[in-house]
């Protein structure tokens, strides 16, 4: 049964899709599997698994400590376990590098069982949330001047350098990260 690999990057409505499954899930007589779908282990057992093949720590501080890659193997188990179509989901892969994002796949079955879903928003309405959320983690450029930045060109270093790491969604729907020559060749 193929997997499909949900890839929403943040305020693309990600949170709400991972939690009206996880509300189904536990609401409907026989669970997912009376549609055939299952969702592997807990939206926590996903977010873990998805820092663990990335490297990276819990949340987006590149400065904590990487997830350890049980995490990773657990989750694999997890969807080799489950019945029917099963669902992996987790807005940290929209930053996976394109050996990672080729690891994940071949991990996960290969390209001939793997569906990638992507979900996308406007910029106009992802702004004014992401700018919300960077209030939320101290950052005080009124929302003008953050616009400004983000959209100049090229945007200016040091002013939230991961939104369009997170959000250029061109090269998302292109496949990935853009590649150095030497992962080109």
């Amino acid at each position: 049964m193929p997997t499909l690999l949900h890839i929403g990057a943040p305020k693309t409505g990600t949170t709400a899709v991972q939690a009206s499954l996880e509300d189904l899930k536990h609401r409907t007589a026989g669970g997912l599997e009376t549609f055939g779908l299952s969702v592997p282990g807990t939206p926590m057992d996903q977010a873990r698994g998805a820092l663990a093949v990335l490297g990276q720590g819990t949340g987006w501080n590149a400065g904590d400590r990487p997830v350890k890659d049980r995490h990773w193997q657990r989750l694999l188990a997890q969807v080799e376990e489950a019945p029917g179509l099963r669902f992996v989901s987790s807005e940290y892969l929209c930053e996976a590098q394109h050996s990672t994002a080729q690891r994940i796949v071949h991990d996960l079955g290969g390209p001939g069982e793997v569906r990638v879903v992507l979900t996308l928003r406007p910029l106009t309405r992802i702004m004014p949330s992401a700018w919300q959320q960077y209030l939320k983690s101290g950052h005080q450029l009124p929302y003008e001047k953050w616009c400004r930045a983000m959209l100049s060109s090229p945007p200016k270093k040091g002013v939230t350098p991961s939104f369009w790491r997170r959000h250029d969604q061109g090269r998302c729907c292109a496949g990935g990260p853009r590649r150095s020559s030497r992962e080109r060749d």
